[in-house]
């Protein structure tokens, strides 16, 4: 009865309209205050599932769709869930994992017993975390004042007194946005020891229209 769609039409950010389609008529139905990139619902519509482009990461939630209430997902402290698939019982879901330090991990979640399996890892067994690196977000000012958002990646072995080679990595475009996500060529830069920052500069997708 309804059609959902992602639209920026008269706001900054991308949010979610509905469209009855009995009626005729649209409606306003979830806004945040970033870029909507992502809507669903389980076999049954009993969850409804949205993604948040959320300062170059994203942020996944997912709802009882009738009565609205979040549900508790996991935490992943080495990554964002990416993207959520719930089986056709909406007794579980299938979660992928991404981060700086974690590719594509598959994990499965009861929402009934509410526990967690890995079923996937996608890091290389003969790769240690611990020597992969998270980026700050850091920004800077530009020539009128606007603040850039970046990330910068550094060094597990640089300190105050030791100078390295720094690189600026530059996305693509005229869209694009660098994103807190694995790298093999960004985690390789750092390992050989180039401290590397990477803008998303004007025009960058993620920051609202005006940007």
């Amino acid at each position: 009865s309804f059609l959902y769609y992602i639209t920026n039409e008269g706001r900054e950010f991308e949010y979610v309209k509905r469209y009855e389609l009995a009626a005729g008529r649209s409606e306003v139905f979830e806004v945040y205050p970033w870029d909507v990139t992502y809507i669903g619902f389980s076999a049954g519509e009993k969850y409804r599932v949205i993604a948040c482009n959320e300062n170059a990461g994203t942020v996944l939630r997912i709802y009882k769709h009738q009565t609205n209430r979040l549900i508790d997902l996991p935490a992943f402290p080495d990554g964002d869930i990416v993207s959520a698939k719930i089986s056709p019982s909406e007794r579980m879901v299938a979660l992928y994992v991404n981060g700086d330090r974690c590719p594509d991990t598959l994990f499965v979640y009861d929402f009934t017993t509410q526990e967690t399996r890995k079923l996937i890892c996608g890091l290389a067994p003969n790769v240690n975390t611990a020597d992969l690196v998270e980026p700050e977000q850091v920004s800077y000012g530009s020539f009128d004042g606007l603040e850039i958002p970046s990330l910068f990646w550094k060094p597990h072995q640089v300190g105050p007194e030791r100078k390295i080679p720094a690189l600026v990595y530059v996305h693509g475009g005229p869209g694009g946005q660098i994103r807190k996500k694995y790298s093999e060529l960004l985690q390789y830069l750092v390992n050989h020891g180039y401290a590397v920052l990477a803008p998303n500069y004007r025009g960058s997708s993620g920051y609202g229209k005006t940007y």
